[in-house]
């Protein structure tokens, strides 16, 4: 299936997804940023996740997530930032109608200022095995290398997704 896209903006409500399947979601960060300075003079990209549950605030943040994503380092430019997070992703395994809620940093009473947000494409990971392969020494790290003539190529797989693969040649 075709890869979905969620866009989190900056906004202290968050962006809520809810699950069509039962399946584990991979949600990658592919572009954006988002300042929450008055002077936009810093640029992050920080994403905190509540799997269903709604934010939980403390001294006024989101705190004690249940997913983290990106960084949270001040740049001074919204591509620098994007540069830095891009390409990284959280697993994710929902059951059908199951909802993640993603929200931006800041202070509850400071997003109105915030500017930007973060776009993620969501893909369903390849998944091997399914979670119920019997659980063995070779289980949860397997390998299998096939080849002739001194070649061989290598699949790992660890808890039934590809980890690596190298080609013998």
């Amino acid at each position: 299936s075709a890869d979905e896209e969620l866009y989190v903006s900056s906004s202290i409500e968050g962006t809520k997804f809810t699950a069509s399947s039962s399946t584990t979601y991979r949600f990658t960060i592919t572009s954006g940023a988002y300042t929450h300075t008055p002077s936009n003079e810093g640029w992050v990209t920080s994403i905190s996740i509540y799997k269903n549950r709604e934010i939980e605030w403390g001294d006024n943040v989101p705190v004690n997530p249940d997913y983290s994503i990106g960084d949270d380092t001040f740049k001074s430019t919204l591509e620098e930032a994007e540069q830095i997070a891009k390409g990284d992703s959280v697993d994710i395994p929902l059951e059908e109608n199951d909802y993640v809620i993603f929200v931006a940093g800041d202070g509850k009473g400071n997003y109105g200022d915030n500017t930007g947000g973060v776009y993620f494409s969501i893909s369903e990971p390849y998944l091997l095995f399914s979670d119920d392969f019997e659980r063995s020494a070779y289980s949860d790290k397997w390998k299998s290398g096939a080849g002739f003539g001194g070649n061989k190529n290598t699949i790992t797989i660890v808890d039934g997704y590809i980890e690596s693969t190298t080609n013998g040649n």
